[in-house]
This record gives structure tokens, sequence and C-alpha cells, in this order.
């Protein structure tokens, strides 16, 4: 799995509890919570203390994807040139694992 996957493991029992299933289900980043998304921001070192503006405006997996260096400006108070161009290298690091991931 590419970066931007996430693995999620559900277990499926009958009302008997006899039989079950185990599905292993390949989730992509964009649909990560506020939370997974302050996470992954805190994995990136100096892009880490924007957590608080993300987790403010309520920016999840899918939400990241659609920003823009405008909206992380104006909206999300990344003034640092520096600082959005390397979010938005971050953001399409995310959206190529994506797309590699739904070729599997």
């Amino acid at each position: 799995m590419g970066p931007a996957a996430m693995c999620i493991t559900l277990h499926v029992y009958t009302p008997q509890a006899q039989i079950h299933s185990t599905f292993r289900l390949r989730c992509d980043f964009w649909i990560a919570w506020v939370p997974q998304v302050g996470a992954w921001l805190r994995s990136k070192g100096a892009l880490s203390k924007y957590e608080s503006a993300f987790v403010d405006e309520k920016v999840n997996g899918r939400r990241l994807t659609t920003l823009n260096e405008e909206s992380l400006k104006n909206k999300l108070g990344v003034m640092s040139l520096g600082h959005r161009k390397e979010m938005m290298r971050q953001i399409q690091a995310l959206l190529e694992g994506r797309k590699n991931f739904l070729k599997q």
C-alpha cells in the first residue's frame, strides 16, 4: 500500500456467532477524519504548527486534497511561501499515492 492508504479490518459475525468473515478494507487518505489529518500534519515536521488551524476549520482528508495555495494562506493562515509550497507538495504526494492505490 502507498503512503496515502490505511487499512481497516472488520470482523463480521452471524447472529449465531458460529460463522464469521474477516474483511480487510483498504481506504484512501481522502476519507480521513479531521484528527487523522492533524496526525498527518504532525508527521510533517515544521508543518505541524498548522494543526490547530486545520482542526478549527474541520479539514478532513477530502477537504485536504482540494486545498490550494490561496486557501492555505487566506483560510488556514499558512503565511510562509515555503510552507505553502511544501504543503502543496505533500498534498500532491497523497493524491499520487491515491492514484497508484486505485490502480491496484
